[in-house]
């Protein structure tokens, strides 16, 4: 009975186990299905610190090519990307990853936000449009789609 016991056991932990483990995810998993996969350079980049927490950036780009779009976007259109990179989130993340490591945890990586990027870099973009009605449909805005993952160098 005992050893009956012991391998519904085992096999319930062989079962069981992989779902309960949780790892960091492969980089190339954010940037899938992405609406707007683009190769863009920098026109004009602007970072405005809001206190020591946020910063709103806004970047115009040309786009030099596109690789997918869903919004229709066309070599030489120029876009404007928006995003906020919220320092007050990452580094109350970080603690309390750093705090679990110490007991030995293992877990999935940090979400960040996308850097700033300067005048004139050429990038792979991973975006999306930004459309607050309908009467925004001809505004070119976009944000970044994939965190950290969003501006990949061209390779």
């Amino acid at each position: 009975m005992k050893s009956i016991r012991d391998l519904f056991f085992v096999l319930m932990s062989l079962l069981f186990w992989p779902s309960a483990v949780q790892a960091a995810i492969n980089p190339d998993e954010f940037t899938k299905s992405q609406p707007e996969k683009i190769v863009i350079k920098v026109l004009e980049s602007k970072a405005v610190d809001k206190g020591a927490e946020l910063t709103t950036v806004t970047l115009k780009a040309k786009v030099l090519e596109v690789i997918q779009t869903a919004s229709g976007l066309k070599p030489d259109d120029v876009i404007v990307v928006k995003y906020v990179q919220d320092h007050k989130r990452v580094k109350q993340e970080a603690k309390e990853l750093e705090k679990k490591a110490k007991t030995g945890w293992v877990g999935p990586q940090i979400m960040t936000y996308p850097e700033v990027l300067k005048v004139e870099e050429v990038r792979l973009a991973y975006l999306k449009k930004i459309t607050n009605s309908d009467a925004a449909k001809d505004f070119k805005d976009y944000a970044p789609t994939s965190s950290q993952y969003s501006f990949k160098q061209k390779e």
